[in-house]
């Protein structure tokens, strides 16, 4: 029997393969992939790290790129030695259809004409699909060969014996099997156990989009050195991350001599490309479902039902199902049945809408949705369709009831400040949570003059209402803080009822309390503060506000490792939550990046930054961060962008000019200094100076006592860039002299070492060994991580460090690892230069001879090859104070202020080569 039927199929080989009809061959085949396609490394790690899961679901709408992901996973296990096997699904498939292209595409895939062969048998006798799946089932486990059976489309198909082979299959596999099913909806499939035990991945849209990081790779891959982290960003935020949508503006933007032009042009859905995308697909749809498109544009977000009330036709399930199924239009909400259109899409509909549909009809669906999102408990949204429908008053008092809780909870401060544009004062007036809400608004961006108009009569002695009379004190304090009034903000935080309960106005003074502390050095008490703010997660904006306090306070402390902990994983959440752009997000991204900068982690730090807080674009925001203006300036001059850097600290100053906030003003001022001072501009660092000197003398007696130290520290900072830009280190020795005890009192970790490593450059100028010193700076600077100050300091320093590195002392008290990342943070390399060994020219000994003594000659030659003084005094067998001696000398003699100063001017007498 057995030899029989392998004479039979022996003698039916190749007939097996030569009968497949060629349309099964085409649903065989697997599509072509672009060369140009960007490999998403994220993507290809997702299915590496599911190696041991049964069952992958791909599921996202049309235009996000699941048939080439699949294409692409299909390579990386062909690489990898898996037999694998493709199957696009079809409308009209069964499980005929289904389990012959199985078997056909695992007979070429092992090149084994027989494989399947029973279960083929058992399809074709309709011996029914659990004989012929069973059978299959157990040769591909005796084969025990990797494999891995792909379906694409896997919406299509809505044969019900289909769907129960299918689930059969996925709960049935051997080990060595895996399927893949790629689908634009959500598929009738029974996963729940093996989602439970661990069998399944499921990939959507989320898991689709691009990143930013992968944004800025397929740019840079189409537009090279033109495709910047701002354009990328730009680009993102656009797109959403959408794939077609990304490659429709590179498209685009690779057509155009101006990229920033053509996405200006794009975000308006203005570019052919996108117009001709949506007109064809609104062209191919029937004249129903377009118009039914039309009108769900005018929508926010989209839900069946309320496709329904809008619209009133009984048919709604099934155009919404089409519309979704059929066309890259609509995107769903990660766990929730709404979905949304593209941003790019909705614009395009809407604006064809507008001049489609009457007004009255526009408003009558607006009518209709704010209606629908009422009775759902949705009231934003209602109010924003009432307003629409032209009902203002309806939508002030939808949104008066839950407009709080936008702001306080939920941290939508966009939003807030939108419908507080909209309302009347009196509307306001009226409502006392409208009030605090408008209260809390302005205290958030520090306006404490309209703080006190919405809510300073509320704090007054007829308040009777103790609760309330707690929050206006509240707001009152806050607005005060962040406008730096500390004498002001504890005022009202010492008028806080002691006795209160628990509450976000309690919750806030403790952050002022833990805000104050810092002025007075007592960062250890004001994460203490923090740390006894209960948690809860009801409250998402105040859990984002602990989380930028405490990283704001690693910071003060020049800690940006612990800054980094304390800010990343809420960071990472609140853009899944509230978006790139929110507020709450962009507070968040502002510390990061800060913290990023600071370890040297650059290309990170500019991310972060990319398209959040523009040039004079934030400054009216609410969460403006002068971190954020601080780091893109630092970004700009590492890039050579000066202008950009001083146009940022200049925009600085004008925000805490605006703000009435000095230690803003002079924070940017001794930035700027010391960027002139980097370059050797005493002349602009004077200017500056004597402007920032004026500034202090006009206003500082105006500030609060407790900022007084904080606004010297900076004062004095700002004269010591200035006189080693003048050539003056003896000059720049007493101010630094002065800074650092407040430094120390103020426990500002980062000027610290600021400070230590100027004070080793000082001493290395006039002779002696900065050894101390450095030790110190660098100890300090690596136990908290901070890797950049040297190079953010003067070049002085990371050339002294270079110098330095090579000496015994170095690898006393820090680690030559941190060394290399300082000095690779400053592009210097460690001065290997070794003791001269060529001869000097007759000429140039003659000239030192007439003007130097022996011993003086022979000390510039050393200290001309880069050597420390202990080197120079080892090499020359003299103590360490004879050599000072000497120092002291040639600077008299060549007229210098510091040790290259004289190695210069050396040169330029001719006394060495």
């Amino acid at each position: 029997m057995s030899t029989a039927r392998s004479k039979n199929s022996s003698s039916t080989e190749p007939g097996v393969l030569d009968s497949v009809p060629p349309g099964l061959v085409l649903k065989l085949t697997p599509p072509r992939l672009r060369k140009s396609l960007l490999p998403r490394e994220r993507l290809r790690q997702l299915r590496e790290k599911s190696a041991d899961v049964e069952v992958i679901l791909v599921e996202a709408p049309a235009g996000y790129g699941k048939t080439s992901l699949l294409a692409q996973w299909r390579l990386d296990w062909l690489h990898s030695g898996t037999l694998v096997t493709w199957f696009d699904l079809d409308s009209d498939d069964s499980v005929t259809s289904l389990g012959s292209g199985i078997i056909e595409g695992l007979r070429r895939a092992s090149a084994r004409p027989e494989f399947g062969h029973d279960a083929l048998e058992a399809i074709r006798r309709g011996s029914g699909f659990t004989q012929a799946a069973t059978s299959l089932l157990a040769e591909i486990a005796e084969y025990a060969h990797p494999t891995v059976i792909i379906l694409d489309n896997g919406e299509r198909p809505s044969s019900p014996e289909l769907v129960d082979l299918c689930n059969y299959l996925l709960h049935n596999l051997p080990p060595n099997l895996q399927i893949v099913v790629g689908s634009r909806t959500r598929l009738p499939l029974a996963t729940g156990d093996l989602l439970a035990h661990g069998n399944l991945l499921q990939v959507n849209i989320k898991n689709l989009q691009f990143d930013l990081e992968e944004t800025h790779a397929l740019l840079t891959q189409k537009l090279g050195d033109k495709a910047s982290v701002e354009l990328a960003a730009r680009l993102h935020d656009i797109t959403e991350g959408w794939p077609l949508g990304l490659q429709l503006a590179v498209t685009a933007l690779e057509q155009s001599a101006d990229p920033e032009q053509a996405l200006q042009q794009f975000s308006h859905s203005g570019d052919q490309a996108t117009q001709q995308l949506v007109t064809g697909f609104l062209a191919h749809l029937p004249t129903e479902l377009a118009d039914f498109a039309l009108r769900c544009s005018l929508l926010d977000a989209i839900h069946p039902a309320l496709c329904a009330a809008i619209t009133g036709q009984s048919n709604t399930a099934e155009l919404f199902e089409q519309l979704r199924s059929e066309t890259p239009l609509l995107t769903s909400i990660e766990n929730s049945d709404w979905l949304h259109l593209h941003p790019l899409i909705r614009e395009y509909l809407r604006s064809k809408a507008s001049n489609s549909l009457s007004s009255s009809e526009q408003k009558e669906i607006h009518r209709r949705a704010w209606q629908w999102l009422a009775e759902q408990g949705d009231a934003e949204q209602a109010a924003r369709h009432a307003l629409a429908a032209g009902y203002a008053q309806e939508a002030f008092a939808l949104i008066a009831v839950n407009l709080y809780d936008l702001c306080m909870k939920e941290g939508h401060y966009g939003t807030v400040a939108d419908w507080l544009k909209r309302m009347p004062e009196s509307e306001i007036f009226h409502n006392t949570a409208l009030r605090l809400t408008a209260g809390w608004q302005a205290a958030l961006t520090g306006n404490w003059r309209k703080a006190e108009y919405y809510v300073g009569t509320l704090v007054e002695p007829p308040c009777a209402d103790s609760t309330l009379y707690g929050e206006a004190l509240a707001i009152l304090a806050v607005a005060n803080s962040r406008a730096e009034r500390l004498d002001v903000a504890e005022q009202y935080c010492r008028a806080y009822p002691e006795n209160a309960p628990d509450s976000l106005a309690s919750r806030s003074l403790t952050h002022i309390r833990a805000f104050s502390a810092l002025f007075r050095g007592a960062s250890e008490e004001a994460r203490h503060l923090l740390s006894n703010i209960p948690s809860d997660n009801r409250y998402f904006a105040q859990e984002v506000f602990h989380a930028r306090s405490l990283g704001h306070i690693y910071l003060w402390e020049g800690r940006p490792t612990l800054a980094d902990d304390a800010v990343r994983r809420r960071h990472a959440l609140c853009e899944v939550v509230a978006g790139r752009r929110n507020e709450l997000t962009m507070a968040l991204a502002s510390i990061l990046a800060a913290a990023c900068w600071e370890r040297d982690a650059r290309d990170e730090a500019r991310a972060l930054l990319a398209f959040r807080f523009n040039l004079g674009d934030r400054a009216g925001s609410l969460m403006w961060s002068e971190r954020s203006y601080m780091v893109q300036a630092s970004i700009a001059a590492y890039d050579g962008d000066e202008p950009r850097a001083f146009a940022l600290l200049e925009a600085l100053t004008s925000i805490g000019t605006t703000q009435s906030i000095l230690s803003i003003r002079l924070m940017s001022m001794v930035e700027r200094i010391r960027l002139h001072a980097a370059r050797h501009r005493s002349g602009q660092c004077s200017t500056l100076l004597q402007d920032m000197d004026a500034l202090f003398a006009r206003e500082s007696h105006q500030t609060p006592v407790g900022l007084h130290p904080l606004l010297h520290l900076y004062r004095n900072l700002a004269h010591s860039f200035t006189a080693f830009a003048s050539g003056q280190p003896a000059n720049a020795e007493q101010w630094l002299d002065k800074a650092w005890p407040l430094a120390q009192q103020l426990n500002r970790g980062r000027e610290m070492v600021q400070i230590q490593a100027m004070q080793a450059v000082v001493r290395d100028a006039a002779g002696e060994s900065p050894d101390e010193l450095l030790n110190a700076a660098l100890g300090r600077a690596e136990s908290c991580g901070q890797v950049r100050v040297f190079a953010d300091t003067l070049p002085e320093v990371p050339d002294l460090i270079s110098r330095w590195a090579i000496t015994p002392s170095a690898r006393e008290q820090v680690s030559p690892d941190f060394i290399l990342q300082v000095l690779e943070a400053a592009g210097v390399g460690i001065d290997e230069a070794k003791e001269p060994s060529a001869t000097p020219s007759p000429a140039i000994t003659a000239a030192a001879s007439a003007f130097l003594t022996p011993k003086e000659s022979e000390v510039l030659n050393l200290l001309a090859s880069g050597l420390p003084n202990k080197r120079i005094a080892s090499t020359m067998n003299l103590s360490s104070e004879t050599i000072k001696w000497h120092m002291k000398k040639l600077f008299i003699k060549l007229n210098a202020g510091n040790r290259q100063h004289a190695v210069d001017r050396a040169r330029l007498l001719g006394l060495i080569p």
